[in-house]
C-alpha cells in the first residue's frame, strides 16, 4: 500500500530557501542591511508631509484618479481590516524595505546575476535610491507603494521563469501580430503619400511638399 508523506510548512520553505543561488540570497540581505542602514532613522522618527495631515487615517489620498488602481483595493482592505491607513514609521519601514529586499532578489533572478558583489551592488541600489528615500517621505503609503513594486517585478518573474504558462502570455502573439500589421500599413501609406507628392523622406531631413 502506498503512503502519501506529508510535509511540514517549515520544511517546504527551507528546501526553497536551500535552493536559492547564493546572488538571489546576497541581493535580499544587501537590500535589506543598505535600507536599514539608510532609512533607520526615518523609521524610528516622525516628520509628517501634507499628505499624511490631509488623508489619515481615513484616506489615501488619489489613486483611481491617477491610475493607481491597486491603492485603491488596498486602501479599501486596510481601512476594513484595521479602520484605515496609518503612519507607523517602523511597522511600515521595515515591511516595505521586506518587499523591497524580495524584489531585489526576483531582479537578480530574472538576469541570472551569478557575481555576488554586482547581486550585492544591485539589492543596495534598490533600497537606497532617490525614488524610496521620497517614498519613504510618504510614510503611510510607503507600503503600499513598495508592494505595487513587488507586484511589477513579481510579473516579470512569473513571465522569465514560466513564459509557456502565464495566462496574459495567451495575448502576446495577436499583439505581435496587430503591430506588425500596423507597421507594414504605415509603410505602406509612406510610399503612398510620397509618390503623389504629399511628402518625401530626405537622408537627413523630412519635409512637406505642400
Amino acid at each position: 500500500m502506498n503512503t502519501i508523506k506529508w510535509k511540514m510548512p517549515d520544511q517546504y520553505l527551507t528546501e526553497w530557501y536551500r535552493n536559492l543561488s547564493g546572488a538571489v540570497k546576497t541581493a535580499f540581505y544587501a537590500a535589506f542591511v543598505a535600507g536599514l542602514a539608510a532609512h533607520l532613522y526615518q523609521f524610528t522618527n516622525k516628520l509628517y508631509n501634507y499628505d499624511e495631515l490631509a488623508n489619515t487615517p481615513g484616506g489615501i489620498g488619489l489613486s483611481t484618479e491617477q491610475g493607481r488602481w491597486l491603492l485603491n483595493w488596498m486602501g479599501r482592505f486596510m481601512h476594513s481590516v484595521f479602520g484605515g491607513s496609518y503612519s507607523l514609521p517602523l511597522f511600515n519601514g521595515i515591511f516595505a524595505l521586506l518587499f523591497l529586499a524580495l524584489s531585489a532578489g526576483m531582479i537578480v533572478s530574472i538576469f541570472q546575476v551569478k557575481n555576488r558583489l554586482t547581486a550585492g551592488l544591485i539589492g543596495g541600489l534598490m533600497t537606497v535610491f532617490p525614488a524610496v528615500v521620497s517614498m519613504y517621505f510618504f510614510m503611510f503609503l510607503s507600503l503600499y507603494y513598495a508592494i505595487g513594486i513587488f507586484f511589477s517585478v513579481l510579473a516579470a518573474w512569473l513571465t522569465v521563469k514560466y513564459p509557456k504558462n502565464i495566462i496574459a502570455d495567451i495575448g502576446s502573439p495577436w499583439e505581435k501580430q496587430k503591430e506588425t500589421v500596423t507597421g507594414k500599413k504605415f509603410v505602406l501609406m509612406s510610399f503612398k503619400k510620397r509618390d503623389e507628392g504629399l511628402f518625401s523622406l530626405g537622408p537627413s531631413d523630412t519635409h512637406l511638399g505642400l
